[in-house]
Order: C-alpha cells, then sequence, then structure tokens
C-alpha cells in the first residue's frame, strides 16, 4: 500500500512539470503538435521500462476483454484527454486549469463507488464541495490580463527574444478543462477494473500508448497533416518534448499506483499535482500565468479537498 502512495506522488510531480512545460511550447505550437510529439516520444520510454521490468513477457497475464478496456483508456487519455487539456492550458494557463481539472477526480470516485464497489463518507462529501469551490472562485470577470510586466506585453526566456504573451480566453480555457476532466476521470476507472486480476501497471501503459499511437498514425492520412507536424517551431519541439518525458514519467507512476492501490485513494493522490503545477509555474513560467490570490486559493481548496477524500 505504502508503495502505491508514493507511486502515486511521484506522478502528481511529473504531471506538475509536464503542465508547465506544455505552457512553454504551447506559445509557438499547437494542442495538437503537443499532443503528437508527447505520445511519440512516450511511446519508446514505456517500451523499454516495461522490457527491462520483464512485464512484456507476461503479456498473457491479461486478457483480451482487459487489453480493449486499456486501449480505449488510452486513446481516451492520451489523445481526447490530453488534447483538451493542451487547449485549457494554451487559453488560461497551467495554474488556472489545474484546479478545473480536479473535477476528473469527483468522477473517478463516483465511478469507482458504483462500478467497483468503493465506500463513501461524509468526509468524501466535503472534499468533494471543497473540489467544486475551487474551480469556481478562479473565474476572472475580465476578457483579458496582463501577463508581463513589460510595456510591450511580451515575455522573454532564455529560448527566445521575444514571445507575445497569449490573452485569457476563458470559455475555450474551462470549456476544454472541464472536456478533459470528464475524459480523465473515466479513464482511472478502466485501468484500475484491467489491472485488478494482473499487476502489470507497465504493460497497461504501454499498450494504452501504442492505442494512442495509433489513432495518432491514422490520422496522418487527413490531407495537410503531416506537413503541420513536420513545420513545428524548433523552441516549441524542445518544450514539447520534455513535456513527453516528464509526462510518460508521470504515466508510468500512475499506472503503477493503480495496480496496487484503490481509485479512491490514487485519485485523490494524484490531484496533489496543483501543488506541483503552483511551484514549477513560479519557477520556469512566473511571467505567463496568474497567482493572484483567487488562484492560491483555488487550487489550496482543490487539493485539500482531495486529501480529504483520502481521509
Amino acid at each position: 500500500m505504502l508503495l502505491g502512495f508514493i507511486f502515486s506522488i511521484l506522478a502528481a510531480a511529473s504531471f506538475g512539470i509536464n503542465a508547465v512545460n506544455i505552457r512553454r511550447g504551447t506559445l509557438t505550437g499547437s494542442a495538437a503538435h503537443a499532443i503528437y510529439v508527447t505520445i511519440m516520444v512516450g511511446v519508446p520510454i514505456f517500451f523499454i521500462t516495461t522490457l527491462i521490468s520483464g512485464q512484456i513477457f507476461q503479456f498473457s497475464e491479461i486478457s483480451a476483454r482487459n487489453y480493449l478496456l486499456l486501449s480505449g483508456a488510452g486513446v481516451l487519455h492520451f489523445v481526447i484527454g490530453r488534447y483538451c487539456s493542451y487547449r485549457a492550458i494554451t487559453a488560461i494557463g497551467a495554474n488556472r486549469s489545474t484546479p478545473l481539472q480536479a473535477i476528473a477526480m469527483i468522477i473517478s470516485v463516483v465511478l469507482a463507488i458504483i462500478l467497483l464497489n468503493e465506500t463513501i463518507t461524509p468526509t468524501i462529501v466535503i472534499g468533494i464541495i471543497m473540489i467544486l469551490i475551487g474551480p469556481a472562485i478562479i473565474i476572472k470577470r475580465k476578457k483579458n490580463i496582463d501577463l508581463s510586466s513589460n510595456d510591450d506585453k511580451t515575455i522573454k526566456n532564455p529560448y527566445a527574444t521575444k514571445i507575445t504573451a497569449p490573452i485569457f480566453r476563458q470559455t475555450e480555457g474551462y470549456l476544454f478543462g472541464f472536456l478533459a476532466a470528464i475524459a480523465w476521470g473515466f479513464t482511472p476507472i478502466m485501468i484500475r477494473q484491467a489491472l485488478l486480476d494482473a499487476n502489470l501497471g507497465l504493460l497497461g501503459g504501454l499498450v494504452s500508448y501504442l492505442a494512442a499511437t495509433a489513432v495518432l498514425l491514422l490520422s496522418f492520412a487527413l490531407p495537410g497533416q503531416l506537413k503541420k507536424i513536420t513545420t513545428l517551431d524548433k523552441k516549441a519541439l524542445q518544450w514539447f518534448s520534455y513535456a513527453g518525458i516528464s509526462g510518460t514519467s508521470a504515466q508510468i507512476f500512475w499506472y503503477l499506483s493503480l495496480g496496487i492501490i484503490p481509485v479512491t485513494i490514487a485519485a485523490p493522490l494524484q490531484r496533489t499535482s496543483a501543488l506541483f503545477v503552483l511551484f514549477f509555474s513560479f519557477i520556469l513560467n512566473r511571467r505567463l500565468e496568474s497567482f493572484d490570490i483567487k488562484v492560491i486559493i483555488g487550487i489550496i481548496l482543490s487539493v485539500g479537498g482531495s486529501i480529504a477524500l483520502i481521509m
């Protein structure tokens, strides 16, 4: 059980740095670009870890039904969920989108109680209320905000001389953040169900990544899609590659934790990623993100609600 807790926290930290990397990459790249790069980077990493662990040779321990569950989870999580999440981060930033996506954890807990016979307590209800309040208080009334202290509203960083600061597009950001939460709320249930009979988290993650990769390869048949990917800005490619590594590390720990502990424990622990997003954003994206009091309170409430669910 302790190992499952550790894996969940490591997943949260990795998810935190992943969101920050995506935020920087989407200054000059798109959410679609991010999907392609992060998944293509993730497949070989997952394959190597699965090979080293020896789980790749235990493929017969997973039933055909569970392979379908893992494949479906891969497409839903890595293609649909990631795309929506990256669109939200592009529009409103990592700090603001993270509390909103905590709704995914509520969906996961409710489904775990209904489908996996996990239990609910009054403390869980309190936690859910706290998580719902968090995203509500971070919504700003203004259409645009100043993301930079510079007069020309530009962001400077070691990798570029001048990058135009994005405008906060609230409708797009909150809509796609909510859609990501729905997708990510279902996938832990699918993964947990598939791994109940076999504690093969690495193999399960590899299967999910391969399913997502197959969908992306099929998309190359669309006119002009391949050209868009090959013309990706080099700086965006760099940050998306970092995101691919951190995101894959997060998924490795996430799948391992779901193979050990219940969703009602793993999902709330994973939501502590909001604190890591805040920390890494302050270090790397201080002039891109919002750090006003409402955002910080919203993050604290969403994390506090997650901790309440564990208790």
